[in-house]
């Protein structure tokens, strides 16, 4: 949006919406939940595909792909245990919270196991950074930096 294309990403998201509705509308009485999960994704995928497309000028696809195929790796790896705890515990909120905690932890292991510079930087500034004195340092890191000078 800072690049100045709002309209082309407000047109992209309606489109998306659109071909969300109609695939429900063709799919749902077809397959049920699978007919939503199959028209929300393809959505997203469009409105996404989309996104990339207009900001080719300013985020380099290539890097975008490289590391999109190690993230789908990873969450392919969180996936499996996920999926085998679904189908070995009964339904409860139980069995969705254990999910969750399974999920997040190989998630994030496998970030750091694969040394994710993203991970790498929040885990570096969390503790380097110590307890923030107000809520504008939480809000603008320069400002702890510009204290932090002053005194």
């Amino acid at each position: 949006i800072p690049s100045g294309q709002r309209g082309k990403n407000n047109k992209a998201i309606i489109a998306g919406a659109l071909i969300n509705v109609v695939m429900n509308l063709l799919l749902i009485p077809a397959f049920n939940t699978y007919g939503a999960v199959i028209a929300s994704v393809s959505a997203e995928l469009l409105i996404s595909v989309a996104f990339l497309v207009f900001s080719r000028e300013y985020i380099s696809v290539k890097s975008i792909a490289k590391d999109g195929i190690k993230y789908m790796f990873i969450a392919l790896i969180m996936a499996l245990p996920v999926y085998y705890i679904g189908t070995v515990m009964p339904p409860t909120a139980t069995t969705t919270v254990l999910q969750v905690a399974v999920g997040i932890a190989i998630y994030f292991g496998g970030l750091f196991l694969m040394h994710d510079d993203m991970l790498t930087s929040l885990i570096k500034l969390l503790l380097h950074r110590g307890p923030a004195e107000s809520e504008e340092e939480i809000v603008d890191p320069d400002i702890a930096e510009e204290k932090q000078d002053e005194q």
